[in-house]
């Protein structure tokens, strides 16, 4: 553990490390998922055991350890496609626009609303990306970025750039993720009982609603 560890640098490094893990472990799978899943979760238990609010994510954490062990890329590749990539029917869509629109649609309002978001905030996606820009693990990667520029401003001593990135992950958060994600994980689990899956979607669950209450917590202390 390293001196300063509850300071809000690594709070957001720790939830940065989260986030990146959970936008692998909703990736397409390839020869590396499961194995850097393992290592951002290992580099969690080395980092993050004395934050706050460790111990409500801990035991969906080691669950999903578990599962790591259990699974193979083979069976892993399947489940994924079977559960969210068709081809005849999404189970458990990826796709924010699915649950947020009035009329369920790909690439609907609310797509294009992530795509200026990201943009406002610099976050460019790739140009070997090809999947939608409300694809969750686009969506997670956008807030594991926030979270690293958050706590690169918070090193600096940079408490307006700090608060303006808490400000705007607390927003995306509030009014984008924790609006759809209960959603989604309610179809994984009731989709599939691969184990890696379904520890994914209880982790995801619980962590957006968890750490929506712990950047509020981090804003109402900075306005303080």
């Amino acid at each position: 553990m390293r001196d300063g560890q509850n300071e809000p640098s690594s709070i957001a490094e720790v939830r940065a490390l989260l986030y990146s893990a959970l936008a692998v472990g909703f990736s397409a799978p390839d020869e590396g998922t499961l194995e850097e899943v393992s290592e951002n979760i290992s580099a969690l238990f080395q980092e993050a055991k004395s934050l706050f609010a460790w111990r409500a994510l801990e035991d969906w954490i080691n669950s999903l350890r578990a599962s790591i062990k259990e699974s193979d890329r083979t069976s892993l590749k399947a489940e994924y496609h079977r559960l969210f990539g068709g081809p005849y029917k999404l189970l458990a869509p990826p796709y924010a626009s699915l649950y947020l629109e009035s009329e369920p649609s790909i690439m609907g309002p609310s797509t294009l609303e992530v795509l200026t978001t990201y943009e406002e905030a610099g976050f460019l996606l790739s140009p070997s990306y090809k999947d939608l820009p409300d694809h969750i693990a686009a969506e997670l990667e956008f807030m594991a970025l926030l979270c690293e520029e958050e706590g690169r401003a918070w090193r600096k001593g940079d408490l307006f750039q700090g608060g303006k990135l808490l400000v705007r992950e607390e927003t995306f958060l509030a009014d984008h993720l924790a609006r759809w994600i209960p959603h989604f994980t309610s179809r994984i689990l009731a989709s599939t009982r691969y184990l890696f899956y379904r520890a994914l979607a209880s982790l995801l669950n619980d962590y957006v609603l968890l750490v929506l209450d712990c950047v509020r917590a981090l804003h109402r202390c900075l306005e303080a």
